[in-house]
């Protein structure tokens, strides 16, 4: 039988129970706003691969991007990418400011890690490949998140392997070997079908131990880093044919609920 929305909504309240003390506004508690829905809310950054000799098919360490700096419509060379964006990258559609008198507490997170491959500028980015589990991990292991509300200090949140995207679709179609190099310790792999993710098929998303509170009409940075360079390779080792205009990408998801605060 079928949920009744007071049902539905009787169970999304009740979630919200540990959380009812939390300020949301001056003067405004969870547990005395009004309550609008439950939601998710994500946004994509795009890594492109380097393609000079001396960095080929390599992310430097260092490198970052900022997710929900752009919304639907906009360039996603605001995050990395040379195509607009579309809900496949994002359903933030306001910007970097939640709009007036309304606030987004995001009570767990997830990072998706994969590949999508843009011929050319405009074109829009399709994961055409898939990253091996190797590369997933390498990924996982030095992508880290930071936070940065504004007149606030940075909050380091972790690596990208700590926010397990959830179930899904995994790397699967394995159909040729791969190995570490042990000279370099560069990844290397053959044809991969299939999704890349961060987790396995039974991991959850993470719980935030703090919540994070997005208030209206704050600037937010959500930053994306890469802490050491990590090295992609096909089928021949540096070949960069094999990774010619990909870009990895990495998801950042929130879930959780949005209040009226007025």
């Amino acid at each position: 039988m079928a949920s009744s929305p007071v049902g539905i909504l009787g169970s999304q309240l009740k979630a919200l129970t540990d959380y009812g003390s939390i300020e949301l506004a001056p003067g405004k508690q969870v547990a005395n706003s009004l309550y609008l829905s439950q939601e998710a809310y994500w946004s994509t950054a795009y890594f492109a691969m380097g393609a000079a000799a001396s960095n080929i098919n390599t992310i430097a360490a260092g490198t970052f991007q900022n997710v929900f700096s752009g919304k639907i419509g906009d360039p996603t060379g605001t995050q990395g990418g040379n195509w607009r964006f579309s809900a496949a990258d994002t359903n933030n559609s306001i910007g970097t400011q939640l709009p007036i008198n309304q606030v987004f507490l995001a009570t767990s997170a997830a990072i998706s890690i994969g590949a999508v491959v843009s011929a050319s500028a405009g074109t829009v980015g399709v994961p055409t490949r898939s990253l091996s589990p190797f590369e997933v991990d390498a990924v996982a292991n030095s992508l880290y998140w930071t936070f940065l509300e504004s007149g606030d200090r940075a909050r380091n949140l972790g690596l990208a392997c700590m926010y397990p995207s959830g179930t899904g679709v995994f790397t699967t179609g394995i159909s040729a070997a791969q190995n570490l190099t042990a000279a370099t310790t560069t990844i290397q792999t053959n044809a991969y079908a299939g999704e890349s993710q961060n987790g396995g098929p039974q991991s959850g998303t993470c719980r935030l131990a703090v919540p994070i509170v997005l208030r209206p009409l704050r600037n937010y940075e959500q930053t994306l880093t890469f802490a050491r360079a990590v090295t992609f390779c096909g089928a021949a080792l540096g070949a960069q044919s094999d990774y010619a205009n990909t870009y990895v990408s990495a998801q950042l998801k929130f879930y959780g609920f949005r209040f009226n605060v007025a």
